[in-house]
């Protein structure tokens, strides 16, 4: 009973240390942009809206500016407008908003937006904005029926968030590593049930069968 006893306590402790290791060495989470919500919908003619959003910005590589491209099928959706979102602006700094570049024929949306470089700081002040936020949001308006993506679509690349590393009284921008992750829309419906598909199939071979029959009958 004791050596069955010690053996569990030291399998609890083992167990116990590789969790514990595996917390303490977990990796931080990188910086990703998103389409938010995900999953979108609208009857045709009715506007919807989206939030390009950012999170896990580190105070090591604050953001001081970024820009997207943003995909979609024109015969479904089209893009209307898009505002700057509170993300920069949060640092107290005045924010330079690039318009939004709308393409309904190919559809497309370009946009982005920059901390503002100014005389008190030389360049840009010594930090951009930390930890997660809205960059932008985005108002589409269903023009068809149908389903499509919402994807971050490459330019140079598919979404580009730039820090500024000082050095030596020098600034200069780098790109920020990132994940990106887009969304959908449909207003296509749900899908007919796979139950009343065999209903009326089965309703269709059971009338022509009765006309069939009831023919024969008669001649």
């Amino acid at each position: 009973m004791r050596k069955n006893l010690h053996w569990l306590v030291l399998t609890t402790i083992f167990v116990l240390s590789i969790v514990m290791a595996g917390i303490g060495t977990a990796s931080p989470a990188e910086p990703a942009v998103h389409v938010e919500p995900k999953d979108n919908t609208a009857e045709v003619g009715e506007t919807f809206g989206v939030n390009i959003t950012v999170t896990d910005i580190t105070e090591e590589e604050s953001l001081y500016s970024w820009d997207c491209r943003i995909t979609f099928d024109p015969g479904i959706i089209n893009a209307v407008n898009a505002t700057e979102g509170t993300f920069l602006t949060s640092t107290g700094y005045d924010t330079t908003w690039l318009p939004p570049n709308i393409d309904n024929i190919t559809g497309t949306i370009d946009m982005g937006a920059i901390i503002t470089p100014s005389m008190e700081w030389n360049g840009f002040p010594p930090n951009g904005a930390v930890g997660s936020g809205t960059l932008a949001t985005v108002t589409f308006k269903a023009v068809g029926q149908g389903a499509t993506g919402l994807d971050f679509k490459e330019k140079e690349m598919d979404t580009a968030l730039y820090t500024v590393i000082f050095a030596a009284g020098d600034q200069n921008n780098a790109p920020i590593a990132h994940n990106a992750e887009g969304g959908v829309f449909s207003n296509a419906g749900p899908p007919i049930p796979l139950h009343l598909i065999a209903g009326v199939v089965g309703a269709v071979v059971v009338c022509t069968f009765a006309v069939f029959y009831f023919r024969r009958k008669r001649a």
